[in-house]
C-alpha cells in the first residue's frame, strides 16, 4: 500500500490543489484537510468520490460553487438549488470500497471538466 493518497482539492474560492492523503491515517487526514469533524463521501461518475464536510452546511461553511457543479457533472444527485459547502476533495475508489488515489483518467476526466467551464 502506498503511504499517501493523491488527489485533488477544491477550495471554496475555487482554487483546484493536488493534495496527498496519508493512507495510514486516512480519515483524520481529511479532517485535518477540509477542516472537519465529520466526512461524508459523494460517489460519482469514473470511481471518483467527492469527500466532503458532512455538516458544512450547519457550521457555516462557504458554499463551494465550483465543487458542486463538478459534483452534477460526475453524476452526483443534489436537491435542486442545493449546494455543497466547504472544501471538496476528489479521490478514486476501486469499485470495491476501498478509498485509493486518483488515476490518470480520472484526472484527466478532472481536467477536461475544468477546460469546459
Amino acid at each position: 500500500m502506498a503511504d499517501f493518497i493523491k488527489g485533488i482539492k477544491i477550495t471554496v474560492t475555487g482554487e483546484t490543489v493536488p493534495v496527498q492523503i496519508d493512507a495510514k491515517d486516512r480519515l483524520q487526514a481529511l479532517y485535518k484537510e477540509i477542516d472537519c469533524t465529520t466526512v461524508e463521501y459523494l460517489g460519482a461518475e469514473a470511481n471518483i468520490d467527492l469527500i466532503i464536510d458532512e455538516e458544512g452546511k450547519l457550521t457555516g461553511k462557504e458554499p463551494n460553487n465550483l465543487a458542486t457543479i463538478r459534483a452534477i457533472q460526475l453524476g452526483v444527485r443534489l436537491l435542486p438549488g442545493d449546494v455543497i459547502c466547504g472544501d471538496v476533495i476528489f479521490l478514486g475508489h476501486d469499485g470495491e470500497g476501498a478509498t485509493i488515489g486518483l488515476n490518470e483518467e480520472q484526472l484527466m476526466i478532472l481536467e477536461v471538466l475544468e477546460i469546459a467551464c
